[in-house]
């Protein structure tokens, strides 16, 4: 695969059921259990969340200022031309990307292992470099796929946790910052 990082405008733009049926099994790892929509309501949460931060009327918990903009990118295998993932995320003063939303499809076999190939690592950091990340912040469920796989993989050559500590307004969360391999 040849994954390419392209910033977009418009859920118009992107083949959102796509990526979010083809995340389905990891949005399910990842939900948070105490959560009360089902199916496509949690879909359906998730489009509005993101049209809205599009609208700039995000509905976020955390406080924005005037300096942080709001970005939608997604991942594209340039081999197929499919849209193999989504980010909503918030980029701060400091050069933080405060994301909310993430989605990336599994290949045919199931599998996300392109993510941690070396050349989409690469293309990745440098759209990061290109767009002025220099750190990422994640609020996970502490029991999540996703946060057990951050902790697994630190260090690895792909970035490093600069800190983890509990969410203090959201009970069984963790909130984590990374620097990706600049």
């Amino acid at each position: 695969m040849n994954i390419n990082h392209v910033i977009i405008h418009s859920l118009d733009e992107v083949d959102f059921d796509g990526i979010y049926d083809g995340s389905l099994d990891s949005i399910e790892k990842n939900w948070p259990t105490n959560n009360s929509l089902q199916g496509t309501e949690i879909k359906n949460r998730v489009r509005d969340i993101i049209q809205s931060a599009l609208d700039n009327e995000w509905p976020g918990l955390n406080p924005r200022t005037p300096h942080d903009a709001h970005i939608l990118f997604k991942h594209v295998d340039l081999d197929t031309g499919i849209d193999m993932g989504l980010v909503s995320a918030y980029i701060t003063s400091d050069g933080t990307l405060d994301g909310r939303h993430s989605f990336s499809r599994a290949t045919p076999d199931g599998s996300r292992n392109y993510l941690y190939l070396a050349e989409t690592v690469e293309n990745r950091n440098q759209f990061y470099r290109d767009i002025g990340i220099t750190k990422i912040k994640y609020n996970l469920p502490k029991d999540s796929h996703l946060y057990k796989f951050l902790k697994y993989k630190a260090g690895s050559g792909n970035y490093e946790i600069l800190e983890d500590f509990e969410n203090p307004e959201m009970a069984g969360f963790r909130i984590v910052i990374t620097a990706p391999a600049l």
